[in-house]
């Protein structure tokens, strides 16, 4: 064998034996979404003693609210008097829909 061909023969050995690292992507779980349904125009939205607006616009209409895996209180206040209470614990993509009066 020719040295031109040992060594294209040899570059091309080196060149495929070489490992590539590989990259994989992993998505976590989706996040837990809060739905509210009947909440007043006056209602206001507490989780974990943060206020974050009015209740009803996070009907699922189309709005949800993302919140984190785990234990909340969520409470509901309208007027300055709390209509709604409870602790929930949520997970993995899961929907908690809250049902205000009727």
């Amino acid at each position: 064998m020719s040295f031109k061909k040992t060594i294209v023969l040899l570059l091309s050995i080196l060149l495929f034996a070489c490992v590539y690292p590989t990259e994989s992507v992993q998505q976590g779980a989706e996040r837990p979404t809060l739905v509210i349904r009947g909440a007043s125009a006056s209602s206001m939205l507490y989780v974990d003693d943060l206020g974050l607006g009015k209740a009803n616009q996070y009907n699922g209409k189309p709005n949800k609210l993302l919140i984190e895996t785990g234990r909340h209180n969520i409470k509901i206040m309208d007027n300055g008097a709390v209509i709604y209470t409870e602790d929930i614990f949520v997970s993995g993509g899961e929907l908690k829909t809250i049902s205000i009066g009727n």
